[in-house]
């Protein structure tokens, strides 16, 4: 399966790559970003740390609602706007397991009920699995530029 996806002119074209429902790269830059589906979340590696003050203000500049910073805290969540519960669905926090990269977390956006795929207008119910695709690339294309922006000195 692939999609692509236009991130503008300065960041060239994103092409999605699956390796099965759960696991894929998005070819981007002349590089490959290493996406997979885990813990119910879509989750994208950047090769590159995120200076966290930097991007919540470029997000809050750019009219998006953004976590206040927790103390000990090394995640910067936000969302569309405002949520009184403190929910944000968008989230970068360093990825452990490989220092310098981080992951850009987000809820998965597509949905399949055996060979079905879900439609974008249409809400997942019982029987619906979360997988990678097209939606997935499309949200990450979303993000890419302003994490571009925000991408630490060292």
């Amino acid at each position: 399966m692939r999609a692509r996806v236009s991130l503008g002119p300065d960041a060239g074209p994103l092409r999605l790559e699956l390796v099965d429902d759960r696991s894929g790269w998005l070819e981007w830059e002349g590089g490959r970003l290493e996406c997979r589906l885990e813990e119910g979340e879509v989750r994208v590696r950047l090769p590159f740390r995120v200076d966290r003050p930097l991007l919540a203000r470029l997000l809050s500049e750019r009219g998006f609602a953004v976590e206040l910073e927790r103390q000990g805290s090394d995640t910067q969540a936000w969302g569309l706007q405002f949520d009184v519960d403190g929910y944000y669905p968008y989230r970068v926090s360093p990825a452990r397991d490989e220092p310098g990269t981080t992951w850009l977390s987000f809820p998965p956006p597509d949905f399949r009920q055996g060979d079905r795929l879900l439609g974008s207008t249409e809400l997942p119910g019982d029987g619906y699995e979360p997988i990678l695709g097209p939606g997935a690339a499309a949200e990450a294309a979303r993000w890419l530029p302003i994490l571009l922006e925000a991408r630490h000195p060292y």
